[in-house]
């Protein structure tokens, strides 16, 4: 399990993460989608322990990384964006590296990276030098290494960058290959394609915000609803838990005229009349049931979800540390 709380973190004056939490269960595939830029390398990079959070807390299966780092990392794989490896090694002397450096006992190394270079599908280059591995072999090499020491958790940013069509799709099969063996699976990618073929749930990054996770066809399909009513928070709780058509409904604060508010995902665009009717048949006063415009990644993960390339922006690099 992943559990943050409250994170924060900034880069060259600019505020990457705002009070970010999440608490997600193992067993899953999940995918962080934003635009370059939006933070995603950032927030892979502090759940692996490699940035510190300026504010917030993160417990990886219980362990909170700042004070448990050892434990926490234990339980984590992690391919970073930007990928620097020793060139003069060989494959095979990369992955022993790693393992020992992950604490695989001597005993059991060599098995172990022999397992990992199969399930991987680079044993026949495994006594190849780093410096003659195109870009696919040193990501698919960077995914391998990820798996060193069996952790039940992996963190990839940004897998399948800088490599062809064909090369991504192989890559992309290796990650379903690791979710098939009850691996976790974080992608953080820019790519809304990507996301929605290999993700199950997908949280969305924007301006410093992280959504609740969603699963995909529910973001490319459903509709976002900010609702007021007058009545108990646990009356209108227990009125929306019976209604067909509320995928997800979120407590927000309350008006300042004391009303309860909520953020709803419905199942489609459309619902808001009868929500209304649904909500004032059941005794509560509706304030407010308006559906809110998608945000820009969300939009563009619905476009992609259509067939239709996402609008395109200046691509500006991937922000982040120093």
């Amino acid at each position: 399990m992943i559990e943050i709380s409250n994170l924060s973190y900034d880069c060259r004056g600019r505020r990457i993460l705002d009070r970010v939490s999440m608490k997600v269960s193992n067993g899953k595939r999940y995918g962080i989608y934003g635009a370059p830029g939006a933070g995603k390398s950032t927030l892979l990079a502090l759940l692996a322990g490699a940035l510190t959070p300026q504010a917030g807390q993160i417990r990886i299966n219980g362990f909170d990384m700042q004070r448990e780092p050892v434990q926490a990392r234990r339980c984590l794989g992690y391919l970073p964006q930007e990928i620097g490896f020793y060139r003069s090694m060989t494959v095979y002397e990369l992955l022993d590296f790693v393992a020992a450096a992950r604490g695989v006992p001597d005993n059991r190394r060599f098995l172990h990276v022999h397992e990992t270079l199969e399930f991987s599908g680079m044993s026949e280059l495994r006594n190849r030098p780093l410096s003659r591995l195109g870009t696919a072999g040193l990501r698919r090499l960077g995914v391998a290494q990820a798996l060193i020491g069996n952790p039940e958790i992996l963190l990839l940013d940004a897998p399948t960058e800088g490599l062809s069509h064909t090369e991504a799709r192989e890559l992309r099969e290796l990650v379903r290959e690791i979710a098939g063996v009850g691996k976790t699976v974080f992608l953080a990618s820019a790519i809304p394609s990507e996301v929605l073929e290999l993700c199950e749930e997908i949280f969305l990054l924007e301006e410093g915000c992280l959504s609740l996770p969603a699963p995909a066809d529910e973001l490319v399909r459903g509709a976002d609803l900010l609702l007021r009513v007058n009545g108990t928070r646990e009356a209108a709780q227990t009125a929306l838990a019976g209604m067909e058509g509320v995928l997800v409904c979120r407590p927000l604060p309350p008006g300042e005229d004391g009303s309860v508010c909520f953020r709803l995902r419905m199942a489609r665009q459309g619902l808001a009349a009868e929500l209304r009717a649904a909500l004032t048949a059941a005794g509560l006063e509706v304030l407010e049931a308006e559906e809110q415009t998608p945000g820009e990644a969300e939009l563009a993960l619905r476009r992609s979800a259509a067939g239709r390339p996402p609008m395109q922006k200046p691509v500006q690099r991937e922000e982040e540390t120093e």
